[in-house]
């Protein structure tokens, strides 16, 4: 199951990067701890479907969806059709990148660079939710919106911010130093 407190995870096995993988992309605007119990249930429903060799995509397609129903996680249109191209790409989660990532539906430049960030050592990306986004502004007072930017040029402006920021921290990783913020944050006001 994944634990959004110790979200990074360098030695993941094959299915435990597909389940992160849905978990990043279940989790966009919702509470963490929720949606991390509702993937470990769909993902523990839905494994041995996916990775049956004897069944076809749209059956596939029709256990991911089914179950997406009933755990009742919302966004069925976005996720039928994440599903559907997940299941026909059957993507290289060690070696997708994050512009591979955002051509998926529903998968758009924070929830791509959230995956690389904690799946990935040596990611050099931001992950730009409303907690860094808040953490930036009030703490250093660069100007930043309430909401991840979907401008892929303002959002790049911000992720070079960001990581200015990171280098002159005592962190490690970019990873370290956002789930230090994402922890602050939810504790901060």
């Amino acid at each position: 199951m994944i634990d959004p407190f110790k979200i990074t995870n360098y030695e993941r096995t094959e299915e435990e990067l597909e389940e992160f993988l849905f978990f990043c992309v279940f989790v966009a605007g919702k509470s963490a701890p929720v949606i991390a119990e509702k993937t470990d249930g769909f993902y523990r429903a839905v494994k041995k479907s996916l990775h049956d060799p004897l069944l076809d995509n749209f059956d596939k397609l029709q256990a991911l969806v089914h179950h997406a129903r009933e755990i009742k996680l919302g966004k069925y249109d976005i996720f039928q059709r994440f599903f559907r191209e997940y299941v026909e790409r059957k993507p290289d989660l060690r070696t997708i990148t994050v512009d591979e990532l955002m051509k998926f539906t529903g998968v758009g430049p924070k929830t791509a660079r959230f995956f690389v960030l904690h799946s990935r050592p040596e990611s050099y990306v931001a992950v730009l939710d409303t907690h860094i986004l808040r953490y930036m502004r009030e703490f250093y007072g660069i100007d930043t919106p309430k909401q991840t930017p979907q401008s892929s040029r303002q959002y790049a402006v911000l992720e070079e911010k960001f990581l200015l920021l990171f280098e002159d921290t005592v962190f490690d990783t970019v990873a370290e130093y956002d789930l230090y913020i994402w922890k602050r944050m939810r504790d901060y006001g």
